[in-house]
C-alpha cells in the first residue's frame, strides 16, 4: 500500500527539512519519499496533513509499569511493544511497583 502525506511539518533536529512542510511517501509501512516539492507521479492514496507533525519518535514521561509485583497486568516486554506500536521510542517508568 502506498500513502502520501502532503504538507506535514517535519520535526527532526539537524535535518535540512527540520521545521518545514514536506511530502512524505510511504510504501508498505516504510518511508520511501521525503521531499519539499510535490512528487510528479505518485500512485496511491494521498492525504492533506496540514497542521500535523512528524518526528523521529516520542517519549512517554509517565509510563506505568506493573513489573515487578503485578506481572499478571503487564510485563516490561508488553510495555515496550505497546510503546513502539504507538510511535514512542523511549519511556520513563514511574517508580510505583511492588
Amino acid at each position: 500500500m502506498k500513502i502520501l502525506l502532503k504538507n506535514i511539518k517535519l520535526l527532526a533536529q539537524g535535518h535540512p527539512f527540520n521545521g518545514k512542510k514536506v511530502f512524505i511517501g510511504m510504501e508498505n509501512g516504510r518511508i520511501s519519499l521525503l521531499s519539499e516539492a510535490a512528487p510528479t507521479a505518485f500512485s496511491g492514496e494521498s492525504y492533506e496533513a496540514e497542521g500535523l507533525s512528524c518526528s523521529l519518535g516520542w517519549m512517554d514521561m509517565q509510563a506505568a509499569l506493573c513489573e515487578p509485583g503485578y506481572e499478571h497486568r503487564e510485563t516490561i516486554e508488553q510495555l515496550c511493544e505497546a510503546a513502539a506500536a504507538g510511535g514512542f521510542t523511549d519511556v520513563a517508568v514511574q517508580p510505583n511497583t511492588h
